[in-house]
Parts: structure tokens; C-alpha cells; sequence
């Protein structure tokens, strides 16, 4: 089981888009949930995993290669249990209302938005059920 402290090797991982150790970090018990120390000079930059992802999506420098890493990671982290809420809510304050379908930015580089959306709906469809 890793420590809470792995969180921040974890998300620097994500944000370095490294798909393999990601993966190898995540099925050796890295939190997908896991809050950056706080602190620090990297402390102005996510503090989730999953919303290390969202913040990459706008890196002008990115190719299709890139977005599709960042897609595959996404896919991962929800695999593992990762709250798509907090990032949908961070990608919704950064890049404005999620349009689903609809969205103009409906290409490559979005794939993991359209993935970490679909997520959060299906989450929020589960809580509506319960408190009904």
C-alpha cells in the first residue's frame, strides 16, 4: 500500500502524461483520489489526479498523442475510483459549462473531458437515486 505522500508522485506522474507508470502506480495502491501535499512551489497546480488532467488538456504544446495519453489516464483513474466530480467542476471553472455533445470543442483534445463528464453524470445520476 503506498503512502499519502505518493499523491504528489502520482500527480506529477499525470501531469508528465507517463500512461505506463500511471498504471503501475495506481495497481501498487496509489489513491486516485489522492490530495497533493500542500505547500510547496506546485501547490498553485491541481491537487487531484484526475484534475492534473483537466489542466493539461489546455497545453498549447500537446499533440494527439498527448490528449489521447491523457484520455487512456483518465479511463484509468475512474477505473481505479477516482471522483470525476471535483474535476468536472474544476474543467466547468477553467473552460466554461460542458456542453456534451453540443460542445464546439468537441475534437481529440477534449476526449478526456467528454470521458471525465460522463463519469460525474453518471455519479450525480447515483447520488439523485439514493436521495430520492
Amino acid at each position: 500500500m503506498m503512502m499519502n505522500g505518493d499523491a504528489d508522485r502520482l500527480i506529477n506522474t499525470v501531469a508528465a502524461i507517463d500512461v505506463t507508470t500511471v498504471r503501475s502506480l495506481l495497481s501498487q495502491g496509489a489513491d486516485p483520489n489522492g490530495i497533493r501535499s500542500p505547500g510547496g512551489e506546485d501547490s498553485i497546480q491541481p491537487d487531484r489526479p484526475l484534475k492534473m488532467v483537466v489542466f493539461r488538456l489546455s497545453d498549447c504544446l500537446l499533440d494527439e498523442s498527448g490528449w489521447e495519453g491523457l484520455a487512456t489516464i483518465a479511463k484509468m483513474l475512474l477505473e481505479y475510483g477516482a471522483d470525476p466530480v471535483p474535476a468536472m467542476q474544476f474543467a466547468e471553472s477553467r473552460y466554461g459549462t460542458y456542453k456534451g455533445g453540443e460542445d464546439e470543442r468537441d475534437d481529440g483534445q477534449w476526449k478526456a473531458w467528454h470521458i471525465i463528464a460522463a463519469a460525474a453524470g453518471a455519479n450525480l445520476s447515483r447520488k439523485a437515486d439514493r436521495d430520492r
